[in-house]
């Protein structure tokens, strides 16, 4: 639904530059796809990077079938890993650092406990 937006924009403006699809992606795709990525994404890496993949294939005109190293070294972009990864990291430094009483530092802490003698290991 987003994407459809942005290329509604790009159609009015009729101006293609690269750089301004960066921009729109980033500033519109990205950030409601990856709206909380830090608490979700990481399991679900691979379907956010196709959204990325099919925005740069509809903007380039590519065929599906090209393979995402040439979309990013045609549009100078990167893996959204690396953004979720951030996310999640961002996310855990701020639960450690927060108060020992706050009640999500105390959660993920009993997550944490819960996971390390889980017998699904």
């Amino acid at each position: 639904m987003t994407q459809g937006k942005v290329f509604r924009l790009l159609g009015k403006t009729k101006i293609f530059n690269v750089d301004t699809c960066q921009r729109l992606l980033s500033a519109i795709v990205k950030s409601t796809s990856l709206y909380s990525a830090g608490i979700w994404a990481l399991n679900h890496s691979e379907a956010l990077e196709a959204i990325q993949q099919h925005f740069w294939k509809r903007v380039l005109r590519l065929p599906r079938s090209t393979p995402r190293y040439f979309i990013r070294l045609e549009s100078g972009s990167y893996s959204l890993k690396l953004d979720i990864f951030k996310a999640a990291l961002s996310l855990r430094t701020r639960i450690l650092n927060s108060n020992e009483n706050s009640l999500l530092r105390n959660a993920y802490l009993e997550l944490k406990r819960a996971a390390h003698h889980s017998p699904n290991d």
